[in-house]
């Protein structure tokens, strides 16, 4: 989800689906963890007719040129024993920038149809003129990932 300044007066909620990531993970050594994250940027949905065709063209996610948006991580750092940080590379519009992410632990166990499950909720601001958009999109966007990862 992206959750977007519009106009200075409020927020637009702007969802990506499908997204696809993985996780290694090991509890006993949370800092060794990697995640990797990539969204389809023409995916973008809006509760507007026409509005998320406008937003996949060459003016604001340019989906044709970037079809893709990344995240890699490359570090972690555990707070307590459900939050800590994530720093990593989000590659958006062909810009990579470091940024961090602040994430949850929601829950991890035997999932509703078997095998183990863990699931992350995450926040993060980016700077909307690092990622050349527009200039009436002013100030930071903030991205949130509610995810959950079924162990292979």
């Amino acid at each position: 989800v992206a959750r977007v300044p519009h106009g200075g007066f409020s927020y637009e909620i702007f969802r990506f689906t499908p997204t696809q990531g993985s996780l290694t993970w090991d509890p006993a050594s949370p800092t060794s963890s990697q995640v990797n994250v990539t969204v389809s940027t023409a995916s973008i949905q809006t509760p507007v007719p026409g509005f998320s065709e406008e937003l996949q063209g060459q003016r604001f996610l340019n989906a044709a040129q970037f079809p893709e948006a990344t995240f890699v991580s490359n570090a972690f750092r555990q707070i307590d024993a459900t939050h800590g940080q994530v720093d990593g590379n989000l590659t958006l519009k062909g810009v990579t920038k470091q940024i961090t992410f602040d994430v949850e632990l929601i829950g991890a166990g035997r999932g509703m149809r078997g095998g183990n499950v863990i699931g992350f909720h995450a926040t993060t601001l980016i700077n909307n003129a690092d990622y050349n958009f527009p200039g009436f999109i002013s100030g930071q966007t903030q991205i949130v990932i509610d995810a959950e990862f079924q162990k292979r």
